[in-house]
């Protein structure tokens, strides 16, 4: 293959309105922001990553993550070749200081796509020859009471497998009382997932399991309010929670996870984690036999078949967190991400490029 050198890029925002409030932690928005980065070099190719900070979740904000994009793009207008991905995760380290998660997904990604753009495959194909040609996804329950039960029967219409209910903001009564309805109406055939995004003290999560222990529950995302006392959830065998990791993730290194060895999943989000650290954890899974669920953090329709593709590469058989379109206004983009049946074929996801043109983008 020719070597061809790193170009130039050039970067856009974008503003894209929900159906409706959002909440997330302390913040609510009504319309998710970010960036798209299109990179390309003296052959033509492109490759494109996006960086979208998710307020209340990430570290950085938005003009921080701005900063840094340009910073690091600048930084590898020297002569690349960027020919293998271990190339390009070289290229990143090679820019001084931290280096924000949601940069390094946005420009490592865009680094590797224009890797796989030289070779006329897809990022999945780039990074594993044998990558999966479709995945599963679980469907989304928020919302009221009413809104929750309503949401349900269409998804069981729609043939999903597992099905996620966000629990931690009513009180402990009513997600009890939830989760046994909903648990009663999904029955054997799908599998239900909990998300308490950190909201329960260990004496609330283990009155919450003593009471739902007989709702066929896979697992609970970050049941307790921080790392230290989720080790001691952890450790204490006479509950036997089933615990996904998600926050906690963020937090700590691939060294530490020995603190954790006994939990029943990893939630992967790449804009929180970055890159890097979203392949290892996925490695690390795959040792251990541990679920390992890719997952959105709101990206626009580009973001999230990026993740999609990693997902695809790292042949994941548990069902990914991707089904998040719906929460744009613009209903189109559910056209370019389509899911079916509880599933997502790879060859049936429209080409980067055109996502890249749907989007209401502003170059910077």
């Amino acid at each position: 293959m020719v070597a061809l050198k790193f170009k130039g890029f050039k970067l856009y925002s974008y503003k894209i309105r929900l159906k409706r409030t959002l909440k997330l932690k302390s913040v609510s928005i009504d319309s998710r922001e970010g960036l798209i980065l299109k990179i390309f070099d003296d052959g033509g190719n492109c490759g494109f990553g996006e960086i979208a900070p998710l307020p209340g979740f990430s570290r950085e904000n938005l003009e921080e993550a701005k900063s840094q994009t340009i910073q690091i793009c600048n930084s590898l207008k020297k002569p690349l070749s960027l020919q293998q991905p271990e190339e390009i995760n070289s290229a990143m380290k090679d820019f001084p200081g931290d280096v924000y998660p949601s940069v390094s997904f946005g420009v490592a990604s865009a680094l590797l796509i224009l890797s796989a753009d030289r070779r006329n495959i897809s990022l999945s194909e780039l990074l594993n020859k044998n990558c999966s040609g479709s995945l599963e996804v679980n469907a989304l329950l928020s919302g009221s009471k009413e809104e929750i039960l309503t949401s349900l029967a269409h998804i069981k219409e729609s043939n999903y497998g597992s099905v996620k209910l966000k629990v931690g903001s009513r009180d402990l009564s009513e997600d009890i009382d939830m989760t046994r309805k909903v648990s009663e109406q999904l029955g054997e055939s799908m599998n239900l997932r909990l998300d308490a995004n950190r909201s329960w003290s260990l004496e609330q999560a283990a009155t919450f399991h003593s009471q739902t222990k007989d709702c066929r529950i896979e697992y609970i995302e970050e049941p307790v309010s921080n790392s230290s006392e989720l080790q001691e959830l952890l450790a204490d065998s006479s509950l036997a929670i089933p615990v996904a990791l998600d926050e906690t993730l963020t937090e700590i290194e691939i060294s530490d996870f020995k603190n954790f060895s006994s939990a029943s999943a990893l939630v992967l989000k790449p804009t929180l984690l970055g890159l890097e650290k979203t392949i290892s954890f996925a490695g690390l899974a795959k040792a251990q036999k541990i679920a390992c669920v890719f997952s959105s953090s709101y990206e626009s329709v580009l973001g999230l078949s990026i993740i999609a593709q990693l997902a695809a590469a790292n042949s994941i058989n548990s069902a990914c967190g991707l089904d998040t379109l719906g929460i744009y206004a613009d209903d189109s983009y559910l056209k370019l991400f389509p899911v079916k049946n509880g599933r997502i074929e790879m060859k049936n996801i429209a080409v980067i490029d055109k996502q890249f043109e749907s989007l209401p983008l502003t170059e910077i």
